[in-house]
């Protein structure tokens, strides 16, 4: 029956037979045939719309555009899963910079060391036939991979370096060879664009720097021309300042000069008795020490130097120590009676700089005394009713029933150089200066110099200052009219060294030298002054600041800074004493320079008086021995 089957049907199994050896034969002549070749098989139109569209990656100069495009382009292969990583701003990590599903973090270190040396397009299926033969060094890759959900990865190199990689996950049936074919060039077009783009945002971010910086340099040379402006603006204003002050200098100047040097021709002359010739100098001499302690303040005023140093202050205390200092100062021929009217707390402490404000308060009295013949100067003390932005502040009052202001005069009486017209008829010599200079101060106290009212019967000064609440008082270290407590015993055993250009101001204070006991050094040497430093070991040191210096020929003396040097050289030698400058500098940079260097004290030779060296030795001393 088979027979049969065989001979009836052999025509047709042999003609099924030779179809299965054809079919076999395609399957292995399409296997071989290149890439090309199968497009042009399988899926044609799609594969070369894919290659199409990777050579167009390059035109996009956004993240964003890229981004958008790199999802359009794998599309085309059908694969719905999509995960980028990037090497970040700080070459530090790999970031996901582009996902089509959920967000989220992947700690897949492995995967990374792994895919930075082998450029090979990684499957399921590689790293499987990798882990049979090495299961310790592939065992964790492989559980990277997982962790990703990817069917497959694809490694992005550029000149070499390792730049980032995809994550390929599911698609459309399964991934093939064509597909693996067209991610190779597909990685090969992505990795140039993603490094030109890289290139390119590196060239705008630079280029955002220079408009910054562009800006900045417009920003700042617009200031620089408006500096420039106020500068000459300033210059203009400071040439006309000079004008008025050489003006006015020559008169004040020349003035007290001509007191002294005219009393001491008499008293040489025998013209005049001692006494009476050397209070007339005296006084000569006190003149020249305001007028010039006034241009000082108005010098540092005007250039920005001018500081307060705010404490709180028994203001109460001030006023009356300025009455009654300002009683024996009225000529005896005129009929004025000074009164203080305080209606304040006695214990009430009031926050400004206390040698500024008896400056302020000194000069409105002056006046007072200057411009009123008959009647009284009061100075009155109130609580102001009304708080200023949450503070109580107090009101001083200077009346007289002098000659007064004129009203053409009102205007202009607080700017510098000016005097009203009757003051200068009754008075010709005055600089102009006090009332601006006081007009200064109190404005940098928050307030206001007020002229309250004028007529031919006299004038009516004001101004307020802050009462230090609590807060104040417990912030401010030093209250002044507290601190300064006197000793009953007095510190011996001292050794002074003055470092100064003559022996005036040991002269000057020869008395109290002696009456102490003090032993004392001079030089007017650098050198000899740290000699005597390290070998007498004095207890403190008073300094100047200029010490002529003495050339090598012994001609000329020239100006040179040699305080600071020797106050430089008892630091570096880490001596442990007061150092004292007293000099005829007073300027507000000196004082500050002198004590940011570590000078215990800086006091000039117009306030220095004779009689309070012992008092600033055993201060320093004292203060030492508490240390």
């Amino acid at each position: 029956m088979i027979i049969n089957f065989i001979l009836y049907y052999g025509n047709y199994l042999i003609i099924l037979f030779l179809l299965i050896i054809i079919f076999v034969c395609i399957l292995y002549y399409i296997k071989n045939i290149p890439y090309e070749g199968k497009i042009f098989i399988f899926k044609k139109n799609k594969y070369k719309k894919f290659k199409e569209e990777i050579s167009k990656l390059n035109y996009y100069t956004t993240e964003s555009e890229l981004n958008k495009k790199i999802k359009e382009v794998l599309n085309i292969l059908e694969i719905e899963d999509i995960k980028l990583f990037l090497l970040d701003s700080n070459n530090k990590k790999y970031v996901l910079s582009l996902y089509t599903k959920n967000k989220k973090e992947y700690k897949i270190d492995n995967l990374i060391k792994y895919l930075k040396y082998n450029k090979e397009i990684l499957t399921e299926n590689n790293l499987n036939k990798k882990n049979k033969r090495n299961k310790k060094l592939y065992k964790k890759i492989l559980s990277d991979f997982k962790k990703t959900k990817s069917k497959v990865i694809v490694p992005l190199f550029f000149n070499r370096s390792f730049i980032g990689f995809f994550c390929l996950g599911e698609k459309y049936g399964k991934y093939n060879k064509i597909d693996l074919k067209a991610l190779e060039d597909f990685r090969e077009k992505i990795s140039i664009a993603l490094h030109n783009l890289h290139l390119y945002n590196k060239i705008n971010n630079q280029k955002n720097t220079l408009d910054k910086f562009k800006k900045y340099l417009e920003n700042k040379i617009n200031e620089q021309t408006k500096y420039i402006e106020g500068k000459n603006k300033n210059l203009e204003e400071l040439l006309e300042m000079k004008s008025d002050f050489l003006r006015i200098a020559n008169h004040q100047l020349n003035t007290p000069i001509s007191i002294v040097k005219n009393s001491l021709f008499m008293l040489q002359e025998g013209l005049m008795k001692k006494d009476k010739a050397l209070n007339i100098a005296f006084s000569g001499i006190e003149r020249l020490n305001d007028v010039i302690t006034e241009f000082w303040d108005i010098f540092e005023l005007e250039g920005g130097n001018y500081e307060l140093k705010l404490d709180c202050v028994d203001i109460i205390k001030i006023l009356d120590e300025q009455v009654k200092e300002k009683k024996f100062l009225i000529d005896k021929n005129k009929k004025i009676k000074l009164i203080f009217e305080n209606n304040i707390d006695n214990n009430t402490l009031i926050l400004c700089d206390y040698k500024k404000i008896i400056n302020v308060i000194s000069n409105l009295l002056d006046n007072s005394i200057r411009y009123t013949d008959k009647g009284y100067i009061k100075i009155s003390l109130t609580k102001n009713k009304r708080k200023i932005k949450g503070k109580n502040y107090i009101k001083i009052e200077v009346e007289d029933t002098g000659i007064g202001i004129l009203k053409k005069d009102k205007s202009k009486i607080f700017k510098k150089f000016i005097r009203g017209g009757n003051a200068i008829k009754l008075k010709p010599s005055g600089s102009g200066l006090g009332l601006y200079l006081s007009k200064k101060i109190i404005e940098m106290h928050n307030s206001k110099l007020k002229l309250e009212k004028t007529s031919k019967k006299g004038s009516k000064f004001s101004f307020k200052l802050e009462i230090c609440d609590e807060d104040t008082i417990s912030s401010l270290s030093n209250i002044i009219n507290k601190k300064n407590i006197e000793t009953k015993t007095k510190i011996k055993n001292v050794k002074i060294l003055f470092f100064q250009n003559d022996k005036k101001t040991i002269n000057t204070c020869s008395n109290i030298i002696k009456n102490n006991n003090y032993e004392y050094y001079y030089t007017n040497k650098l050198g000899e002054a740290k000699k005597i430093i390290s070998e007498k070991k004095p207890n403190i040191i008073f300094s100047g600041i200029i010490i002529y210096k003495e050339d090598k020929n012994k001609m000329v003396n020239t100006i040179a800074e040699q305080g600071y040097s020797l106050l430089e050289y008892k630091n570096n030698k880490k001596i442990n004493i007061p150092f004292i400058f007293l000099t005829n500098l007073n300027t507000t940079g000196d004082r500050k320079k002198a004590l940011d260097m570590g000078a215990s004290e800086y006091i000039s030779k117009i306030e220095f008086k004779p009689e309070n060296l012992e008092e600033i030795i055993n201060r320093n001393l004292r203060c030492l021995i508490e240390k």
